[in-house]
């Protein structure tokens, strides 16, 4: 059976809590045989038989910190008395109604609502510690779970009162996100486990009430029943490789029927069951890991970053980097007021803790142990997949476990993969691997020893820039990124910003959403703050709200789409114009200039395809002219034989497609190939030289919509000198990357801090215009920028006898 560990400041908080009551603590340690002074963690087991003592000593079963004492028996009358309630919603309202007449103050009300349930606490006399409301919850939650047979993931918790020393700690201890200063004390979790039925009995609340108080600490563990039999089976292997429930039950020898209605019987469910451990997993290693959203959510199986995403939100309230950030900032001033004084005596305890015995001890309790090691499931099982190793106790190989705070636990196997890029970690025996573990968490914590006294050193102001780097649109990624770096080149050779360097990350999203998301979540796990991106507007609009979730300023070049801004995100900027612009000056121009002409629309079926030939069609149509076809295509597609042969036969002129080059190049090349003699008009999509690659000769006449060329803005001028001397032509977006790039890090500087990228957004909407390599910008508080940027180009034969693009 795991051990469960309390950290020494929840010691503290009690033997405090003692000694405001007038309690001599010595003679209580020494009766449960804890020293004098509690400084690595204890079990659970030895905090419930000092909760006993104090309950004798004092006659009050919670601490003194009620209105009156909660006598010495009450625990066990809630229970009996919860013992005939059918449901869980119907125990808590009973449970909470019996501590209101036991403790009067603090006394706690259950609000359901928006789907959540809501355990709040009110106190009519003065406020309370942290320590009286943790005990509250602490009585509540752990006779909740086991009443129901099964841990109740909580959401968030939080606390009226000020943080205590060390309070990030209690994030470990809940599992979940805590908040202090709050305007009430509240726990909360999902309203859907309110209706779970209680499957409790007289016979298992004497074994329950025997194992008091020590059980409700670690919040239902499971230890019995089947489902305690499937976690076993569960810990023995990775995530991504958990069966499926058919073959559960086979390998359980069970039919399927009969281990679902068992599994019904216990209040639980197979998928409850690995959504619980696969939390469990996540938060631990987003508390306490560095590793990127995207590997996190391999490791746990799910099988994009996604899908993790959207499940972490919904166990938790927040985004998975959030939750990490959270984690991160949560210290309380006070343990950074005196970080310098003790951080060395600290990291000297927590070394010591580790030699002796495999524990990270003091803020996050570590033990190495066996799982189980005589049970059927761990025998012969390494994990990983691994072999089974021979040991020399009896020939069973013994995994283990890494037990962290209370009531999360990581296997081995996790462990390694979590560490996958320390080779040293990889195909290890356990024991050899825990000697790895020992010495790769020493060096963790001279890294942090260090890290503490070089707090005042400059780091550098990340800006991501996100773009499809690779796939049919790497032309434009290019842009950005060499936009980016040249002018983070620039600026950084000019003295920085605020005397910080400015570092350029690039994420590639291959014009993908779902790229796209895994992008902004890794962006967020490595604690950018600062977007460049992305470049499609399909991609921009899903990854814009990760960022916004997450604190990230978003400021696109090129994604033209009018719903980027609409929203009312606070985050989303960009560099260049909106589709309702640049659709309508197209429109104009094709009802000035193409009267008589039979016009096919058609778009890629992306946000700024249909979007922008929408715009268009609307301004075409309130000009009196009316399309004869109104097509869409796929992006990717290659052949486009069939859509040619229904524009010849409906005499099409004219082609106003809403798309990017490569799918455009194809169809003229082919509309040419079949004698379709039309002239094709799109958007900012054909800025790519790319284009006439693709297409040939057939690209001249085309005509496109585009910001006034940038080029030849005078304040360009040796920007573009520089780009043309390494080689590269700044064409299209170069130039509106680079402008991002200056105006987040001349707001940042005006801001005065690059912290907060809120405040940042604020400014550069309150402030401007910004000077830029394409001229001057300001902002609406949309995000848009406040000047029009549309003209017309065309396709002619340069100079060089190459085709390009110019203004007409």
């Amino acid at each position: 059976m795991q051990r469960r560990m309390i950290a020494p400041c929840f010691m503290d908080d009690t033997l405090e809590c003692l000694r405001r009551h007038n309690v001599e603590v010595e003679p209580l340690l020494a009766r449960v045989g804890l020293p004098p002074v509690i400084s690595e963690p204890i079990s659970t087991q030895q905090y419930g038989e000092l909760w006993h003592a104090v309950a004798q000593t004092m006659d009050d079963e919670f601490f003194g910190e009620g209105a009156r004492p909660m006598r010495a028996g009450s625990f066990a009358l809630l229970c009996q008395a919860l013992l005939s309630t059918e449901t869980l919603e119907h125990a808590l309202r009973r449970g909470l109604r019996f501590l209101r007449v036991v403790l009067d103050d603090p006394h706690g009300e259950l609000i359901v609502r928006n789907g959540l349930a809501e355990v709040t606490l009110s106190n009519s006399g003065p406020l309370r510690s942290a320590f009286a409301y943790r005990t509250f919850w602490i009585i509540v939650h752990g006779v909740n779970c086991w009443l129901v047979g099964r841990r109740l993931p909580i959401r968030w918790v939080d606390f009226k009162c000020s943080i205590p020393p060390m309070g990030s700690d209690h994030r470990l201890f809940f599992g979940a996100p805590v908040r202090f200063d709050q305007p009430d004390s509240r726990l909360v979790f999902d309203a859907e486990f309110l209706k779970l039925p209680v499957i409790r009995d007289a016979c298992a609340l004497r074994e329950f009430l025997r194992r008091a108080s020590a059980n409700i600490l670690v919040r239902y563990r499971h230890d019995e029943g089947l489902s305690a039999a499937i976690r076993g089976r569960l810990h023995a292997t990775v995530p991504a490789a958990w069966p499926s429930f058919e073959r559960l039950a086979a390998g359980m020898r069970m039919q399927v029927p009969t281990l679902r209605r068992r599994l019904q019987l216990e209040g639980q469910s197979y998928r409850s069951i690995k959504d619980e451990m696969r939390r469990a997993l996540a938060m631990e290693a987003l508390l306490n890991g560095s590793r990127s959203v995207a590997d996190l959510a391999a490791d746990i199986g799910f099988s994009e970053p996604s899908a993790f995403h959207r499940a972490f939100h919904k166990w938790t309230g927040k985004s998975p980097a959030l939750f990490r950030r959270e984690a991160s900032s949560d210290v309380d001033a006070r343990d950074k007021a005196s970080a310098h004084s003790t951080q060395a005596t600290h990291s000297r305890n927590i070394a010591k803790s580790i030699t002796k015995s495999g524990s990270y001890g003091h803020r996050m309790p570590l033990r190495l142990q066996p799982i189980c090691p005589d049970s059927a499931a761990a025998r012969g099982q390494v994990g990983c997949g691994s072999k089974a190793r021979r040991s020399r106790d009896g020939g069973r190989s013994r995994p283990h476990a890494l037990t962290a705070g209370i009531g999360h636990d990581l296997q081995v196997c996790s462990m390694r993969r979590t560490w996958a890029s320390h080779r040293s970690f990889n195909q290890c025996p356990p024991r050899k691997w825990e000697l790895h573990m020992k010495k790769y968490l020493l060096s963790a914590v001279a890294g942090a020893a260090l890290a503490a006294f070089a707090g005042n050193a400059w780091a550098d102001i990340v800006i991501g820039v996100a773009g499809p780097i690779t796939g049919p649109n790497a032309a434009f990624g290019a842009q950005f990124q060499k936009g980016a770096e040249q002018a983070a080149a620039d600026i950084n050779a000019a003295g920085g910003v605020l005397g910080q360097k400015i570092k350029i990350e690039i994420g590639d999203d291959v014009s993908d959403p779902k790229q796209g998301i895994s992008v902004a979540n890794k962006f967020v796990a490595d604690g950018v703050k600062y977007v460049v991106g992305h470049f499609n507007s399909g991609v921009s609009i899903p990854a814009s709200e990760v960022y916004a979730e997450n604190g990230v300023l978003e400021i696109s070049p090129a994604s033209t789409n009018p719903q980027y801004t609409e929203r009312g995100l606070w985050n989303t900027f960009r560099t260049c114009g909106r589709d309702d612009q640049q659709g309508k000056v197209a429109g104009d121009y094709i009802a000035a200039n193409f009267k008589d002409a039979k016009i096919a629309i058609v778009h890629d079926k992306t946000p700024y395809g249909q979007g922008l030939v929408d715009v268009a069609k609307k301004d075409l149509n309130a000009d009196g002219l009316t399309e004869v076809m109104y097509e869409g295509i796929n992006v990717g597609d290659k052949d486009f034989s069939a859509l040619i042969a229904k524009m010849k036969a409906a005499g099409v002129t004219l082609i106003y497609f809403g798309g990017l080059h490569t799918e455009a190049g194809l169809i003229m090349r082919q509309s040419a190939d079949q004698g379709l003699k039309a002239t094709l008009f799109s958007g900012d999509g054909m800025v790519s030289n790319e284009l006439a690659s693709i297409a040939g000769d057939s690209v001249i006449g085309t005509l496109n919509t585009f910001s006034p060329d940038p080029r030849k803005n005078s304040a360009a001028k040796t920007i573009v000198e520089k780009f043309r001397a390494s080689g590269f032509e700044p064409e299209a977006y170069t130039l509106y990357s680079y402008a991002a790039v200056q105006i987040v890090a001349a707001a940042i500087d005006k801001t005065g801090s690059a912290d907060d990228a809120q405040k940042v957004a604020a400014t550069i909407k309150a402030s401007g215009p910004w000077k830029t390599a394409i001229g001057d910008i300001g902002y609406n508080q949309k995000g848009d920028i406040t000047r029009p940027d549309y003209v017309i180009y065309e396709w002619k034969k340069g100079a060089d006898g190459k085709p390009t693009y110019a203004e007409k």
